[in-house]
């Protein structure tokens, strides 16, 4: 179940990322990075 979160966020994450503006990107990568960090380091 949580790769599938973390597949559906990826993509969601990638998707946004193209669109939204370079301050919104910015803040939105860290936010994603860490999201990602730390559902796939317990794994």
């Amino acid at each position: 179940m949580i790769p599938t979160i973390t597949l559906i966020v990826m993509m969601a994450g990638l998707a946004n990322l193209k669109n939204m503006d370079n301050k919104v990107s910015s803040f939105a990568r860290c936010f994603y990075w860490l999201f990602y960090s730390l559902t796939i380091v317990p794994l």
